[in-house]
Order: C-alpha cells, then structure tokens, then sequence
C-alpha cells in the first residue's frame, strides 16, 4: 500500500454494492493521479436503520479498513461529502487523530437527526426542532416511526442511542476544519444546534 502513496495524489472512496466480488474494496485508475475505491457494502450490513437508511454508530470493519487505507497515502486533506451509509461516524475522528485536516460537506440535516429532512412522522411536515432530542416525546415519536432494527431483542432504547449519536456527531463536529453547507438556511440550522463556536469554519 505504501507503494501507492506518491502514485494518486487524489482518491474518491465511497460504499457501493459489489454483489459477487468476495472482497473488502476495489480500486480503479481514473486519470493519472486519481483512483476509485469502492468498498464494499455486503461486509458491513447495517443493524440499525431509520427511514431505509444505515445508521450504525461504529463499525469495526469499516474503521479498520478506513485506517489501512488512510495510512497508505500522503493525503493531508480528506472531505466527507456524507457520513450516511457508513455505519460509523468514526471517520473523521480517525482522520484527525491521524493529524490530517477534516472537511464536511453538509447537503442535509443528518448530522441533526437521523431523519435527514427534518419532517416529523404525524404531520408529514418539517419538526422545527434544532436537533434530535432524546429528552423531546415527539422526538422520540417521530424516529420511533421510523426506526428499524434487525435484532430488536437486542436493540439499545431510542433515548439511549440519541444521547451516544450526539455525543458522537459533536465530537464530529469539532474535529471538521471547514463545514461546507449549501445555504444560508443550512448553516443558520447548524450555527442553533452548536452554537457560535463553528461560525469561524463553516463556509457557503
């Protein structure tokens, strides 16, 4: 893996199905410095869900495939265009913790709640709240609705997996050195549920 480091100077890295191929990635050259990697869903098959998305916290698998990969290259910048889909939100905390920068991408409100849209199930509009509340009964209501879990004889209560997702998606939060959003609206959403502090790195 070492061998690639001064080959790519860039490389896209996502989940995707590979249905027959048994194995943990596949790389592709795309030009000259930049190559694709696709990893692979079917050895990370989600426990948690809410609406049909994944929504796992950790994934061993995942992160140490993650590590590998990142410990092969001379990145120094890594951008997250989403965090939905790897069943972690590890990610960035390896990033930074392996002294690279963090860029977010925030297309959505997933790093609010599990529901991305923000639309309360009973009303079918837009909740209004600032972020997902495990002390809120219409928070709970709401995701209640919408939660599916494989096991749930084994399932953690709602409360308790929304009170380790925030403590999570803060840490996430404070490890980003630039928050990307789409809009005024969005980052008006993001500066209510943190608060100032991620004024100086959040950027239209």
């Amino acid at each position: 893996i070492d061998g690639l480091a001064d080959e790519f100077d860039s490389t896209v890295f996502y989940p995707s199905s590979l249905g027959y191929l048994y194995t943990d990635a596949v790389s592709k050259k795309v030009s000259k410095h930049l190559r694709e990697v696709k990893v692979a869903k079917e050895n990370n098959l989600a426990v948690e869900h809410f609406g049909g998305l994944p929504a796992d916290l950790y994934s061993n698998i995942i992160e140490e495939n993650f590590t590998r990969f990142l410990s092969g290259g001379n990145y120094e910048i890594v951008h997250f265009q989403h965090l939905s889909g790897w069943s972690t939100f590890l990610l960035p905390l390896i990033v930074k913790k392996m002294g690279k920068q963090v860029i977010l991408s925030l297309h959505d409100f997933y790093l609010l709640c599990p529901e991305l849209n923000l639309i309360y199930s009973y009303t079918n509009q837009r909740c209004g709240k600032k972020i997902a509340d495990p002390n809120d009964k219409s928070c709970v209501y709401c995701l209640g609705t919408k939660r599916y879990n494989r096991y749930p004889e084994k399932a953690a209560a709602l409360e308790e997996y929304l009170l380790e997702r925030n403590f999570l998606i803060r840490k996430v939060i404070e490890s980003a050195d630039l928050l990307i959003v789409p809009s005024n609206f969005v980052k008006e959403k993001f500066l209510s549920a943190f608060g100032d502090f991620i004024n100086e790195k959040i950027s239209i």
